[in-house]
């Protein structure tokens, strides 16, 4: 795209649609560029991460006195795309497996 830009022929694609959405070449350099700075923030996926492993991870750094929110445990898990009815299923497999447990209705508290 920038070497399009650069260049005084240009692709013919390019110029199109210069001509037909009225822009000039240092409006299209500079979205050019910020798509540029915007593709070079993405990273590569890390290391697989164990479900339970963060759940328990996000009791054991947010619990208080009453244990941790359902909601607040939710919203850890979602800021890696763990979808609610997979981490419900988990936390009832913990709770199972004396992980976990419910000290009252929607809290969790490691054991």
């Amino acid at each position: 795209m920038k070497s399009s830009l650069n260049s005084e022929e240009g692709d013919p694609q390019v110029r199109e649609a210069q001509r037909h959405y009225r822009t000039r070449n240092e409006q299209l350099k500079f979205f050019a560029e910020n798509a540029e700075k915007a593709l070079r923030v993405i990273k590569e996926p890390g290391p697989p991460i164990d479900p339970a492993e963060l759940i328990l991870s996000i009791i054991k750094e947010q619990s208080g006195p009453r244990g941790v929110h359902l909601d607040d445990v939710l919203k850890g898990t979602r800021r890696e795309a763990l979808a609610d009815d997979i981490v419900r299923d988990i936390i009832r497999a913990l709770v199972l497996e004396d992980e976990i447990y419910q000290p009252a209705p929607g809290y969790l508290k490691l054991l």
